[in-house]
């Protein structure tokens, strides 16, 4: 029986309600990403059972690095903590993990025009949605048959939250790190010991909304617009 994060469980009862959208925003060590990968796997799983016929899961993210660093290594660990990783099963090479009912569950990058514009998909998962551009969610939104899951943390505004988040076929999960139920003592006081810087804490630490790097607005309510002098 996989063991679940509470981050998990809310993921998949979302899941269940068959709703197009699913946005989750997290701060660090939240455990959203390997949450959705354990709904994925667990649909998975369930049309093995019952014998369906086989789908295509995508997860997408910016770069195959942060996939291998990531994701993949995410889904692996599952995979084999519960006992059911088949290393044949695996190619390596186009980095996809075929079912034995051949659903096939594929982890590609959007530095690859042709994964981005080509083929369709039942399900897709957009890992760290805040680093990729709408036009290229857009075009994988198009492409996807069935539910799609975004995760993100949330360091700024950007399009998931206007375009996707605020549809009412969207469901949305806001988790921090104390939803993880598995991180270490000293996990947690690592990240405590941040609670003194504002935007960190507020994104990282409490999963709301921040604001980038290097924009800082100071406003100040005049009555008038000064002079412009020479």
């Amino acid at each position: 029986i996989m063991q679940l994060t509470s981050v998990a469980k809310k993921t998949l009862t979302a899941w269940k309600r068959h709703q197009r959208y699913i946005s989750s925003c997290g701060g660090t060590r939240s455990g959203k990403t390997y949450s959705i990968l354990q709904t994925f796997i667990l649909a998975l799983i369930e049309e093995v059972n019952n014998m369906r016929p086989a789908t295509v899961n995508s997860v997408v993210s910016e770069s195959m690095p942060h996939l291998q660093r990531g994701a993949i290594r995410d889904f692996k660990a599952i995979m084999e903590k519960d006992g059911i990783w088949e290393e044949t099963r695996w190619n390596e090479t186009q980095h996809t993990y075929t079912f034995s009912n051949n659903s096939i569950l594929e982890f590609f990058s959007v530095d690859n025009a042709g994964k981005v514009h080509g083929s369709a998909r039942d399900r897709l998962f957009i890992n760290e949605a805040q680093n990729i551009p709408y036009e290229i969610a857009r075009q994988l939104f198009v492409r996807t048959r069935g539910q799609i899951v975004c995760d993100y943390n949330p360091t700024h505004s950007f399009w998931l939250n206007e375009v996707v988040e605020a549809r009412q076929n969207c469901i949305t999960i806001r988790s921090t790190y104390r939803d993880n139920d598995f991180l270490t003592p000293e996990q947690v006081a690592e990240i405590e010991s941040n609670r003194n810087d504002r935007n960190w804490w507020k994104v990282y630490g409490e999963g709301q909304i921040g604001t980038l790097d290097g924009l800082i607005y100071n406003f100040e309510l005049v009555d008038s617009i000064p002079a412009v002098t020479a």
